[in-house]
Formats: structure tokens, C-alpha cells, sequence
């Protein structure tokens, strides 16, 4: 018998550890198939000047991807796995592209394990399983991400102008997603400029890394105070809202332009922070913030305003870039290698943690959200109904709406004040609310937050839909979800 059958060569753990997570990512792409898109399919059913105009007045968020998704209604029907499909396809899109950026950047295992750490955290399997233009805009930024790696190792003109299309690309799809490939282009202009040459070129690289953030955030400020906004039911938002929403949403960039500045001096001393002899402590500092940053803006953010902010994709892109920024500046004066396999230990810990930990159903902390507004309000019992149509029906009820506390981007759906004691009035509204809003069986879940120990409505609700009923108690708050 053969002997070298039986002899192997070493181990790469690396690519061991990427498939493992990369097999995660693929199972939890099903995840795009349970996302309601009764919005979506009601607003690109429309003549395309219409569609266009309802998402430039109505809901300011037109983006390559509705245009895109106008022309697959048309090409593959409106049901909805043909409408969920396109996000699945992104996902695998931006799961393929992270692996090969990680091969790459893997020759050992302690290089390996912060993109793996990058991959399994939340907010970016929540940009691969979300639908609409989330899944669509990580596989450009993917992309963008793949040829940034490949022209940091060999410089090639190919991969730059590749690296400069996808980010192109990505930049339309979504106006909060500009930062992060403007934020590379400089970072790789600072490493290897590579058609641009001279002390000019770095610094015009550096103000791009210090200036593309703060401009990214400018249309993402005007769209809050919009007065159309499908935030500001009845005209602005509160000057405290306004306030939080400012505050967290100008953070990342806030690290960005810290970070950037620093390297940007570091590099017009002489010096390149970035090279490819320390990619691995590039990473390890780029995940090291990616995985702190979000936590600490939220707990910050939580003490300092009371605002329990919940959803972060709209501005998760500013989380990269300051990654990529402070990682350059930690390479160049962090030299001990003890610190970074320390660092590799705890990142393993961490990825583990994010892979196996249940995410909290976004559509409790959407409950939870709402309990200050209860308190707020005259009324005993707030109903939020889950989906797509905030404007369509907010003329259509007889009750002032209420906002949720901190960016209130999160809460998607009417939010409808209802007195607790279930007279014929109140019926008779819970039943207009249902008839015009179809709600079913098919529908998303129903929220509702009530004071304790009012829960008629829920159960009236739950009866007449014949749904289950869930709770969960908070400080004489419950929050009941129908689901």
C-alpha cells in the first residue's frame, strides 16, 4: 500500500475557519424569503415615472436598485419569490467575493481570523439576507473590497479601475454606502498611488478619506428633516429626535475623520502605514474596530439620550472605512506581534459568539422602541402595523400618529393611537385599520405596546386574525407581538 496516501500537508485553518462561516452566511440567506415585500411590489407595479416619483417625494430613497427591480417586475413577474430572489442572488454574490478577499489575505490563521469575524457580525449578514437594495449594494461593496485587496498585493492597473467601478457602482446604489468605497480609493491611493504620484496625491487621498463621510451623511440629514419624510407624519421631527438621530448617525464619521487624519500625516512624513508586510495587523485592527465601534456608539448613545437606537444598516457602510483607517494608523506604530495574537485569540471568541448568539427579532425592539411614545401619549394603547405603506395610509386614520424615540427610521408602519376599553368606536376602527390594510395571515407581525394590564386589544386583534399571541413585560409596558 501506498504510504503517501496517508501523508497530508499542513492544515490551513484558514480556509478551514472561511468555510465554516461562509457555510453560515449560505444558510442564513433563507432569511430573504421571509421578508414582505407587498411595498416594493405595489410601488414598481406602477409606471415608471410614477414609481420614480413616489420614491423621490413620497419615500426619498430612490436608488439604482429600484430602477432594477422596475425592469425584473416586468421581465419575471411580481410574485413574491421572484421579487426575494434578486437578494439571494446579491447574498451569494457578496459571500463568494468576502471569501476570495479572505483567501487572499490568509496565507496563516491568525491573518484569517478577523475577516472571518467581519463576515459573521450582524450588520453584515443583515446587509446579505435583507431585501431591497442592502444585499444588492454589500455584493458591489464586496467586489469593491475584492479588487482593493488584489491591487494592494500586486498593484496592477486592472484591479485599481475595477476597484474604482465597483465603487462607482456601489455608491449609486445607495447614497449611504459613497463613504466606504471613496474612503478605499484613498486609503489605496495612500499605500501605492499608483497613476498618481506626489506629496499632492496623498494629500488630496487623505482629505477624500476625511471629507467623502461627512458629505456621505449630508442627504441622510436632509432626509430626516424633510418635512415629506415617512418619519415626520404630521410635519418635523421633534428637535429631541432630530438630535439623537444626529448624534448617532454622525459618529462613524466622527472616528473616520480622527483615524484618517492621522494617516494622513503619518503618510506625508514619508512613511506608508499600509503595505503588505502588515495586512495581517491591518485586519486585526480593522475588525478590532468594527466590532467595538457599533456596541460602544449604542450603549453611548443609550446613556447620553435615552434613545435605544436599533437599526444600523443605513450607516453600518461608515463602519468600514473607519476600520480601514484606524487599522493603517495601529499597523504602523503597533509592533508587538504578542498583542496581535492576543488580539487573534479574543477575535476568535468574538466570531464564535456572533456566529451562535440568536439576533433578537427586530420587530421586539420595534415594540420595545415605542414604550417612551406610550408613555407620551394620551392614549393607553399604541398598534404598529409592520410594512411598507407609512404615507399611502397615514391620511387614512383618524388618530394622531405617533414616532418612535431616537432616528424612529426603524419603526416601518402605522403607528395608530387606540383607547384600551374596546367601545363600538374603537372597533370599528380596528376593523377599518384591518379591511384597508388587508391585513391577514400573509401580513408581518403586528405590534402593539399597551400600559399594563391593558391587553383587550391585542386579544380582540388576535382573535379576529387568528393569530398567536406573544407578550412581553417591561416596566408597565407590554409589548405584544401577533404574529
Amino acid at each position: 500500500m501506498n504510504r503517501k496516501i496517508f501523508q497530508t500537508s499542513p492544515v490551513n485553518w484558514g480556509n478551514v475557519a472561511v468555510a465554516v462561516v461562509s457555510a453560515v452566511l449560505l444558510t442564513r440567506l433563507k432569511w430573504s424569503f421571509w421578508i414582505d415585500e407587498t411595498g416594493m411590489i405595489a410601488e414598481i407595479k406602477q409606471p415608471f415615472a410614477s414609481m420614480v416619483r413616489d420614491y423621490t417625494e413620497v419615500f426619498p430613497m430612490l436608488s439604482v436598485y429600484e430602477v432594477m427591480m422596475w425592469a425584473w417586475g416586468r421581465i419575471f413577474g411580481y410574485s413574491e419569490v421572484s421579487m426575494r430572489l434578486p437578494s439571494v442572488i446579491f447574498g451569494g454574490i457578496a459571500v463568494y467575493n468576502l471569501n476570495r478577499s479572505v483567501q487572499r489575505l490568509s496565507p496563516r490563521i491568525n491573518i484569517a481570523i478577523p475577516s472571518l469575524v467581519l463576515l459573521s457580525m450582524e450588520p453584515v449578514t443583515g446587509f446579505i439576507v435583507s431585501a431591497r437594495p442592502y444585499a444588492m449594494g454589500l455584493a458591489a461593496l464586496s467586489l469593491c473590497l475584492r479588487y482593493w485587496v488584489n491591487y494592494t498585493f500586486d498593484g496592477s492597473p486592472g484591479s485599481w479601475w475595477n476597484f474604482c467601478v465597483w465603487g462607482a457602482v456601489s455608491s449609486c446604489i445607495k447614497v449611504f454606502a459613497v463613504e466606504t468605497p471613496l474612503t478605499l480609493i484613498g486609503v489605496s491611493m495612500l499605500h501605492n498611488p499608483g497613476p498618481w504620484e506626489g506629496r499632492w496625491a496623498r494629500l488630496m487621498a487623505g482629505l477624500t478619506i476625511i471629507i467623502a463621510p461627512l458629505l456621505a451623511q449630508a442627504p441622510v440629514v436632509m432626509h430626516f428633516m424633510n418635512r415629506s419624510s415617512i418619519h415626520s407624519y404630521r410635519g418635523q421631527l421633534p428637535a429631541t429626535q432630530l438630535l439623537d438621530f444626529l448624534v448617532y448617525s454622525l459618529v462613524p464619521p466622527v472616528v473616520i475623520v480622527l483615524m484618517a487624519t492621522g494617516l494622513t500625516l503619518a503618510s506625508l512624513r514619508g512613511s506608508k502605514p499600509i503595505s503588505t508586510g502588515n495586512t495581517g495587523s491591518v485586519q486585526t485592527a480593522a475588525t478590532g474596530v468594527l466590532a467595538l465601534c457599533v456596541p460602544l456608539a449604542h450603549f453611548v448613545l443609550y446613556k447620553a439620550t435615552g434613545a435605544f437606537v436599533v437599526h444600523s444598516n443605513y450607516i453600518i457602510a461608515a463602519y468600514m472605512p473607519a476600520a480601514f483607517c484606524s487599522s493603517a494608523c495601529i499597523a504602523r506604530w503597533v509592533r508587538p506581534a504578542r498583542w496581535r495574537h492576543l488580539a487573534g485569540l479574543l477575535l476568535v471568541i468574538t466570531a464564535t459568539f456572533n456566529i451562535v448568539t440568536k439576533v433578537e427579532p427586530e420587530n421586539w425592539r420595534r415594540g420595545i422602541n415605542l414604550a417612551n411614545a406610550t408613555y407620551r401619549s394620551r392614549n393607553d394603547v399604541v398598534l404598529l402595523q409592520a410594512g411598507f405603506y407609512e404615507n399611502a395610509f397615514a391620511e387614512l386614520l383618524d388618530y394622531p400618529l405617533l414616532s418612535g424615540p431616537g432616528i424612529a427610521y426603524p419603526v416601518l408602519g402605522n403607528v395608530a393611537a387606540i383607547p384600551s376599553n374596546l367601545s363600538e368606536p374603537s372597533r370599528k376602527y380596528l376593523e377599518k385599520i384591518i379591511n384597508r390594510h388587508k391585513i391577514d395571515r400573509s401580513r408581518l407581525p403586528l405590534i402593539i405596546v399597551a400600559r399594563s394590564p391593558s391587553a383587550l386589544v391585542a386579544q380582540y386583534l388576535a382573535d379576529r386574525l387568528k393569530r398567536r399571541l406573544s407578550s412581553l413585560e417591561q416596566d408597565g409596558i407590554i409589548v405584544f407581538e401577533l404574529y
